[in-house]
């Protein structure tokens, strides 16, 4: 439960912190623009997740696996997309996709583990190691691609980043599996 809940919080964190730079220096789109159309976005599909959830959301179990698979995909097409305009797409739209991960973590795991302070260190970590892997990865552009070391490097460190969704969905996965085994039995 721990586990989701620190995945949840880097997958959303990741985004959040790296935005502004991404959409500016691996996209090459000026920062006010960059930050009005990227990061404002961004925050703004981040509101509409939660909000949306609070109006009309049930079934936790399956919002998080579809925001789950939803940021799997976002942080691929907006790191491997060479058109910038598709990739800042993608890249507003994982606020969307990650809207319910952190606290729909917690939802999903309040009555065993109330212990939410994993998100917050899921916060810290996850940009943190995504910020050792660019500063990495941009010092060399091994591919013959048309971009520049610190735009390879971007594009890596948000690539890496799917590694949190996908074991938050693998570690959601097992706990649904369980919960379902417990409600039988107890049934």
């Amino acid at each position: 439960c721990s586990l989701l809940i620190f995945f949840g919080g880097a997958t959303e964190c990741i985004m959040t912190q790296w935005c502004s730079s991404y959409v500016e220096s691996a996209l090459g789109i000026p920062k006010l623009v960059g930050d009005i159309f990227g990061l404002a976005l961004f925050a703004l599909m981040l509101a509409f997740g939660r909000t949306l959830y609070a109006k009309r959301g049930k079934n936790i179990l399956k919002v998080l696996t579809i925001c789950l698979i939803a940021s799997i995909i976002c942080y691929l097409v907006s790191s491997l997309f060479l058109n910038n305009i598709i990739a800042l797409v993608f890249c507003i739209l994982t606020g969307l996709s990650v809207s319910m991960l952190w606290p729909g973590s917690i939802i999903l795991v309040c009555d065993k583990n109330p212990n939410a302070v994993c998100g917050d260190l899921g916060g810290a970590i996850g940009p943190q190691l995504t910020g050792i892997i660019i500063d990495k990865a941009s010092l060399f552009n091994i591919y013959d691609l048309p971009l520049t070391n610190e735009q390879f490097g971007l594009r890596v460190g948000i690539l890496s980043s799917i590694v949190y969704p996908i074991l938050a969905l693998i570690i959601l996965l097992i706990i649904k599996v369980r919960f379902y085994k417990n409600k039988k039995m107890n049934s």
